[in-house]
C-alpha cells in the first residue's frame, strides 16, 4: 500500500502569511498628511498631525528617538524599508513646499507685505524640515516673483 502525503501537513510547512505593513497602503501622502502651509495648518499642528499619522500607520518609532534594530536582527530589513518610505514622504512634502516657494508671485497676493510674508513663512517651514532657505535666496525669489512693472530700465545716457 502506497501512502499519499497528507496535503494539509505538507502545505503547512510555512503557515506564516506575508502581510502588508499599513504604511505601505498610503498611495498618496498628500491625501493623508496635509502639506505644511502655515495658515490652514500651523507648524505645531502639522507636527501633531504628522505624528498622529505615524501612530496610525504604526511607524512613530521611526522618528521618536527609538533606536532601530541591529543589522543582525531579522526585522532590520523591514524596518529599513519603512524608514525609507517615511523619508520619501518627508521629501514629497518638502518638494511641495519648495514648489510653492519657487512659484510664488506677487500677482497672487493682495499686497506686497502679504507676498513677502508668505515667502518668509514657506522659507521657515522649509527650514523646519531641514531644507533651509538662505537670506539671499529668499530675496532673489522675492524679486523674481515681481511683475514686469517692477523691472528697472537703465539708461546709459
Amino acid at each position: 500500500m502506497v501512502e499519499t502525503p497528507n496535503k494539509s501537513s505538507s502545505s503547512n510547512t510555512n503557515t506564516e502569511k506575508s502581510t502588508l505593513h499599513p504604511a505601505f497602503t498610503v498611495t498618496n501622502v498628500h491625501l493623508k498628511i496635509r502639506t505644511l502651509d502655515g495658515e490652514k495648518t500651523p507648524y505645531s499642528n502639522w507636527v501633531k498631525l504628522f505624528g498622529n499619522h505615524l501612530k496610525i500607520y504604526k511607524i512613530l518609532h521611526h522618528i521618536d528617538g527609538t533606536k532601530p534594530p541591529s543589522k543582525e536582527d531579522p526585522t532590520y530589513d523591514a524596518w529599513e524599508e519603512i524608514d525609507a518610505l517615511i523619508l520619501q514622504w518627508i521629501i514629497v512634502l518638502a518638494a511641495t513646499l519648495e514648489q510653492q516657494f519657487t512659484n510664488s508671485a506677487l500677482s497672487a497676493f493682495s499686497s506686497f507685505d502679504e507676498y513677502c510674508q508668505k515667502l518668509k513663512d514657506i522659507a521657515t517651514q522649509l527650514g523646519d524640515i531641514d531644507q533651509p532657505v538662505s537670506e539671499s535666496r529668499l530675496v532673489i525669489q522675492m524679486v523674481r516673483g515681481l511683475p514686469v512693472e517692477y523691472d528697472t530700465i537703465g539708461n546709459p545716457t
